[in-house]
């Protein structure tokens, strides 16, 4: 469910799938309810602020820099630019685009792979 209402359902691989059980066995939840709740509000779902507070403390945690303009949508945009190479609507529809220009705009990035590659000719 997005922002605008938008309501869709996508896969996800065995991986993701075993960290979300895995954290669901952590943090069981009777009937339904957020996947990360709000800290203050159970019943209500963690809030964006909070979410950027996790990801930076997360970062330092990890010793990792803090990425300028990254926030979750660095997630994204890698992950789309690693799939870059599958048609576009198949990535489109896995990552939950529905216009092509957001996802040719602001996600699917050059890297210095592919671009050599197109340099190649390969």
């Amino acid at each position: 469910w997005d922002k605008c209402g938008y309501s869709d359902i996508a896969p996800i691989n065995e991986a993701a799938r075993a960290a979300l059980e895995s954290y669901l066995r952590r943090h069981p939840v009777l009937g339904e309810g957020w996947l990360f709740p709000s800290n203050r509000a159970p019943s209500e779902a963690l809030n964006k602020v909070m979410a950027g507070y996790y990801l930076t403390k997360a970062e330092q945690l990890a010793e990792l820099p803090h990425q300028l303009g990254g926030g979750w949508h660095a997630f994204r945009r890698a992950w789309a630019t690693k799939r870059k190479h599958f048609p576009v609507k198949d990535v489109m529809k896995a990552g939950g685009w529905r216009a092509v220009s957001a996802l040719q705009t602001a996600y699917l990035k050059a890297d210095s792979k592919t671009v050599w590659k197109v340099v190649e000719g390969a």
